[in-house]
């Protein structure tokens, strides 16, 4: 990058230019893919592509596509905005010597936060309100359904708008919420993924057991028609979470998200499992591509590796 473009960028997140002192700004680099952004009061999404950079500051939206994310480098730290998400910075200021920051996130944001750093982050997620210092966190959100947070290092709080009630979170924590309830998790272990949680909370163990111990294909939706992700030994458990109407193909949790396999190929004893419609829309996928040491050592407290979880991480040429 030209020397003058990074004294300009430095410039903008330490304190801005001199027209502008009161105004700071981060520095957002897009990692992959193709992402959308809005200026602060104007409606014209702009598309930048891989390895552009450029401030982000209090009022701008990024929003990401189907492979799409971005690295937003702020006061306390950096966030990493993952595919299909959309992250509105509502404020980034400094009083005295402490920053404030508020965002506001659908889809999945990650922070690595640094502890020298005074600062006050507030990030709404649904109904949702996280704040405190969460040194590593990663917090899912989608639109009219439910959020969680996974807290791999540091200490939250976090507000429940609607029930008003608050949440203490520490190291290894985990809290899922939906609009009827939410539940913090303890000593569930890593990785922390909102997929997890959910099965943890409401699932039902099983054992795949198949004839001849060849194991059981995993595929994206009901049916064998669909992509297949992956295969399942015999003997390893999986968590039930539901059934299709016609009771011949079970959803379980897998890896970082959820699939679908033969029910005959599963020994469990799951009673008043859910129903779904056997036309049920296909699980959605994550994937990142190409991603760099750096990205992997952000991404390791709640999708593992690329070792060992080959459904989230992918390399192609260029």
């Amino acid at each position: 990058m030209n020397k003058w473009v990074i004294v300009i960028l430095t410039l903008f997140i330490l304190g801005g230019v001199a027209q502008t002192q009161e105004r700071y700004s981060g520095i957002l680099t897009v990692r992959y893919g193709l992402v959308q952004f809005v200026r602060e009061n104007t409606v014209q999404a702009f598309p930048l592509t891989q390895q552009a950079v450029m401030p982000f500051g209090e009022g701008d939206t990024l929003t990401t596509g189907d492979e799409g994310r971005a690295l937003i480098a702020l006061p306390m730290g950096e966030w990493m905005l993952l595919p299909n998400s959309s992250l509105t910075l509502t404020r980034l200021e400094r009083i005295e010597d402490v920053w404030y920051i508020d965002a506001t996130i659908d889809g999945v944001l990650v922070q690595v936060a640094r502890s020298e750093t005074n600062a006050e982050v507030n990030i709404q997620a649904g109904n949702l309100v996280i704040r405190g210092r969460g040194l590593q966190m990663a917090v899912w959100h989608y639109p009219q359904t439910l959020a969680s947070v996974a807290l791999a290092e540091g200490a939250l709080l976090v507000l429940n708008t609607l029930t008003e009630e608050t949440f203490a979170m520490s190291t290894g924590d985990a809290l899922w919420s939906d609009v009827r309830s939410t539940q913090l998790i303890q000593a569930l272990g890593f990785p922390l993924n909102a997929s997890r949680f959910e099965a943890h909370l409401f699932g039902c163990e099983g054992v795949v057991d198949t004839i001849g111990d060849i194991g059981v294909l995993v595929r994206r939706g009901i049916g064998q028609r669909h992509e297949r992700l992956g295969l399942i030994p015999d003997g390893a458990k999986v968590s039930v979470l539901a059934i299709n109407d016609a009771g011949y193909w079970l959803r379980i949790q897998y890896l970082s998200g959820f699939s679908w396999i033969i029910e005959e190929a599963v020994n469990h004893d799951c009673n008043n499992l859910t129903r779904l419609p056997d036309n049920s829309l296909l699980e959605r996928i994550m994937r990142i591509v190409n991603p760099s040491d750096r990205e992997i050592e952000f991404l390791k407290p709640y999708y593992q590796t690329p070792l060992e979880d080959t459904f989230f991480y992918q390399y192609r040429g260029n």
